[in-house]
């Protein structure tokens, strides 16, 4: 998570140097229950030094409309399929090569309306937009599944994918413990209180306990280190 404007801007002089590198950039700004996790200088850093070198950018709606508006662009509501595929068009027109726009926040009826039968994920490149579709999936389990999509799309393999998850299924569930667990967190008046709920719920580690066992059977895990 770049989680303010100074560490954006010092990933983004280390990219300048390394413009051969493709960018996966995933803009962690809102979170699934709605919090605004990024302060706005930060995001005014991430769209103006940013996108302009991100090769794939992979923002949810919200994230979207917020970086649209950072930039000084109007965003209407966004209610079906065409709605989806116009936002992804306007963040493209903000600099990275490719925009993924994770549609999860707008479950459709299977026709392009809203509803909870499908679920549609817009990819927009220079010329055409594509548009995938699955089975919406009525789950509390939502915990990281923004970030695991925009690690599948720089993993190359079975193995590159496992170590690329790892961060969202087990590092942000310890991280979540120790800020809750920590006397000295500030609770009352918090913006980022919120994020840590999420990750020491009891359904999002529940998920971590499920999922490790199946993704991660032969590792050993400890808080400072993975075998």
């Amino acid at each position: 998570m770049l989680a303010s404007a100074g560490i954006i801007n010092v990933v983004a002089e280390t990219l300048q140097q390394q413009q051969h590198i493709p960018v996966v950039l995933d803009p962690v700004m809102v979170a699934t229950s709605g919090a605004q996790l990024l302060p706005q200088a930060a995001i005014k850093s991430l769209c103006e030094k940013l996108l302009p070198l991100t090769t794939i950018l992979t923002p949810n709606i919200p994230e979207a409309k917020l970086l649209l508006e950072e930039s000084g662009k109007s965003t209407g509501d966004v209610k079906g399929i065409d709605d989806l595929i116009d936002l992804a068009r306007a963040v493209q027109s903000l600099g990275p090569k490719y925009v993924l726009v994770k549609g999860g926040h707008l479950p459709l009826d299977g026709s392009g309306t809203t509803g909870k039968r499908v679920v549609a994920n817009v990819l927009c490149d220079k010329g055409e937009t594509f548009v995938f579709e699955s089975s919406y999936l009525d789950t509390r389990n939502t915990h990281g599944t923004g970030c695991s999509l925009a690690y599948i799309g720089q993993s190359e393999d079975w193995l590159a994918l496992q170590v690329a998850l790892l961060p969202c299924l087990l590092g942000y569930g310890m991280i979540g413990q120790r800020l809750c667990n920590d006397p000295t967190t500030v609770k009352e008046g918090n913006q980022y209180f919120e994020w840590i709920e999420n990750y020491v719920a009891e359904d999002f580690t529940e998920a971590v306990r499920v999922g490790s066992g199946r993704l991660y059977p032969d590792f050993r895990v400890g808080i400072t280190r993975l075998d």
